[in-house]
Formats: C-alpha cells, sequence, structure tokens
C-alpha cells in the first residue's frame, strides 16, 4: 500500500465531507486518534477502516488505496 497516497485521500475525504477528524472517527467507530495516525502517515490503516470508510462515503476501496482523489 501506497501510505502517502491513502493518506492524501483520507485527508480528501473528510474535508470533502466537512468532518472534522472526531467527526469522522465516530462515524467509522474509531477513535480520533486513530484517524490522525493514518492522516499523518504514522501507521499504515487496516483494511476494515479503509472498508468503512468506503461504505460510508460510497466509494469503492480500490479508490482510496490506488486513485488519486
Amino acid at each position: 500500500m501506497d501510505i502517502d497516497l491513502i493518506a492524501d485521500n483520507l485527508i480528501k475525504i473528510r474535508k470533502k465531507h466537512k468532518l472534522k477528524r472526531s467527526d469522522l472517527g465516530k462515524l467509522i467507530n474509531y477513535a480520533q486518534s486513530s484517524v490522525w495516525n493514518y492522516e499523518n502517515k504514522v501507521c499504515e490503516p487496516k483494511l476494515c477502516y479503509i472498508y468503512r470508510i468506503s461504505k460510508q462515503f460510497n466509494i469503492s476501496i480500490d479508490d482510496i488505496l490506488n486513485k488519486k482523489l
């Protein structure tokens, strides 16, 4: 996985929907600190996180992992 691309895409998705990290965390049942870690490339997100994001915003997992949004 390209951690830079994923982090950029997660930030774009969150900002597009005008969400704070805490808001996104609540939507997908994750801590705000986890969202921060993923967006700041501290660690790679687990697939379950990517899956929850894709379902919440009706986008494909492939879009998050492999395409610049």
